[in-house]
């Protein structure tokens, strides 16, 4: 089976290929071959707006098919079936607003807020702001409410200033800050620490989501997910469930923490061999290349982007495992364990801007997390239908 990586982000876009330092390299069929700075990852073909990138040492396999199609590309053919059960988890206010439109494409479809075309759609919600993860806004369509219930959702708000002088007590945190960071947190981010809002810095988003790890009380984010898998392997009979997680790569939130969602959930939920396969599918905004709104820029906008990329990149080649947050020591070596080891730790990403193939902008509040939402849906609800 193909591994691979799967962008939105460029197409065909001089300005933006030059952004984010994609080069390409030869036209075949009419499609256009292009490799990342890195080598690491080769893009394969341009169906729409969505561009294939597979893994180097499996690129001549991957063209050989792609060749062998000539002009008609099967994007099915690449990618694997999805099974019956789906859950989806939104981090950060961006991936919240795609379960939102996702769930009120489910109850256009079958005026309902469940699937009844034997697909088991389950959702978390993870975010810093409880001001957006408990807002109704936007949550209904004709009058009937898709909101999500308490239990679907995993507040990682708020902790004690007090952790940064007591950090030994937080091993899964205190493993990825260095000074600078805790001097950037307490003297420079101390209102954002207080709030308890990522803020737009990633490594407050990820300090914020390894505290509620630490938690362990039932409502932080792994219980929650463990009990979601659970409740659709009851309900389905079916031990195989396909992840698909949405997050803006712009913002502290989002941006911090996919990487800790990626490695969490690999950990517990690996593929067997001959059994469940536990595909992980990312769906992740990449930051315009002119930001839309200047208030959105804070001073990290754009460059948390291109950290969580290439993080996301090491990740996808095995050459960065992330530390286990939870704090979990290794023993051998007596240190916090790392993670994602041995083991692929998504089997794709979409990434995405707010800008589609014809040019046209769309909206970051309602219209985009809508497109997503509808990509998501194809591939998920009427897939199986």
């Amino acid at each position: 089976m193909l591994s691979y990586v799967v962008s939105v982000v460029v197409n065909n876009n001089p300005r933006a290929r030059q952004a984010y330092e994609i080069r390409p390299v030869v036209t075949v069929v009419g499609i256009t071959i292009a490799t990342f700075p890195t080598q690491c990852c080769l893009m394969l073909f341009l169906l729409s707006s969505i561009t294939i990138l597979a893994h180097g040492r499996r690129f001549q396999n991957a063209l050989s098919c792609l060749l062998s199609h000539k002009k008609s590309v099967n994007l099915p053919y690449y990618l694997p079936l999805l099974m019956a059960n789906h859950l989806l988890i939104g981090l950060g206010g961006t991936g919240g607003k795609v379960l939102r439109e996702f769930r009120k494409k489910v109850y256009e479809e079958f005026h309902s807020n469940e699937p009844t075309n034997g697909t088991c759609i389950n959702y978390l919600y993870v975010d810093s702001s409880e001001d957006d993860l408990n807002s109704r806004e936007g949550w209904k369509l004709k009058g009937k409410d898709v909101h999500l219930n308490e239990a679907q959702k995993v507040s990682i708000h708020g902790h004690d200033m007090n952790m940064f002088q007591n950090l030994s007590r937080y091993p899964g945190i205190k493993c990825f800050l260095n000074s600078g960071d805790i001097d950037l947190m307490t003297s420079k981010l101390g209102p954002l620490v207080t709030a308890g809002i990522g803020g737009q810095c990633r490594r407050l988003g990820r300090t914020l989501f390894a505290n509620n790890l630490a938690n362990r009380d039932g409502s932080d984010f792994m219980s929650r997910l463990k009990q979601a898998v659970q409740a659709m392997q009851s309900q389905t009979n079916n031990q195989n469930v396909t992840f698909h997680i949405c997050a803006g790569l712009a913002g502290g939130t989002g941006s911090g923490s996919i990487v800790d969602t990626i490695a969490q959930i690999r950990q517990v939920y690996r593929p067997q061999p001959g059994g469940p396969q536990y595909e992980v599918y990312l769906y992740l905004y990449v930051p315009e290349i002119n930001v839309a709104n200047a208030s959105h820029d804070s001073g990290f906008y754009q460059a948390n982007g291109y950290a969580a990329l290439s993080e996301l990149n090491a990740m996808s080649v095995g050459a960065y495992h992330p530390y286990d947050v939870t704090g979990t020591m290794d023993n051998v070596t007596g240190q916090v364990r790392r993670l994602c080891e041995g083991i692929d730790p998504f089997d794709a990403a979409f990434l995405y801007s707010n800008v589609d193939e014809a040019g046209k902008t769309l909206n970051l509040a309602n219209a985009l997390p809508a497109s997503v939402a509808d990509f998501i849906f194809q591939k998920t609800v009427l897939s199986a239908g």
